[in-house]
């Protein structure tokens, strides 16, 4: 169940990567936020396999479904009880760090802001909150290359960590056999997975 997930995940990544110059683009930032969120439960998932391994097929489905449903789609809190799971600092460090002008912990507030603005009109857009300083102007961080980044650094975090407890090459290799004769590819592989899937997936 949770190699579905991280598959998912990884194609919605592709899929916003593929878009991203189209009339669509808008459309890509919403993708990755599916695909972070994804690869968010794909974890969480399978640290709380103990509620519902030992049950039967439709029972585990259903608690797997309360809990999908409990996480919602709040990227704080699932990145706040996976950053408890991992029991180290890797999560905070993301969320410390620098991302082309953006702070990581203010991007986790954009995208979930996003979540909603990336598909329809809102009445206080989430750029209100990033006035420059000085000036009547306001950067937004929905536009910047570093909520990619920062998404993208966090996916890698987790599965590293994710790779090291259950045997993930089997979706990199799908998705190489899938995918691989695309031209896109292998410039998103070279982004998302720093040139080499096989230390992810």
């Amino acid at each position: 169940m949770q190699k579905k997930w991280v598959w998912y995940g990884v194609e919605d990544l592709y899929f916003a990567f593929c878009i991203e110059y189209d009339p669509h683009k808008p459309y890509a930032l919403f993708a990755e936020i599916m695909g972070l969120e994804k690869i968010l439960k794909s974890y969480l998932l399978f640290k709380n396999g103990n509620k519902y391994s030992s049950l039967s097929k439709n029972e585990a489905y259903e608690v797997i479904e309360c809990l999908v449903k409990k996480w919602g789609h709040s990227i704080k809190r699932m990145l706040d009880e996976t950053s408890k799971l991992l029991k180290n600092d890797e999560i905070k460090k993301v969320k410390e760090s620098n991302y082309d002008g953006y702070i990581g912990s203010d991007l986790v507030k954009a995208i979930e802001a996003g979540y909603m603005e990336s598909r329809y009109p809102v009445y206080r857009p989430i750029y209100e909150q990033f006035k420059i300083k000085g000036v009547d102007l306001y950067q937004n961080p929905l536009e910047s290359s570093g909520i990619k980044k920062f998404i993208y650094e966090i996916c890698r975090t987790i599965l590293v960590q994710l790779k090291t407890e259950i045997d993930l090459e089997p979706i990199g290799r799908d998705f190489i056999k899938v995918y691989g004769s695309r031209e896109s590819t292998r410039r998103f592989i070279n982004l998302m997975f720093n040139g080499d899937i096989k230390n992810y997936l």
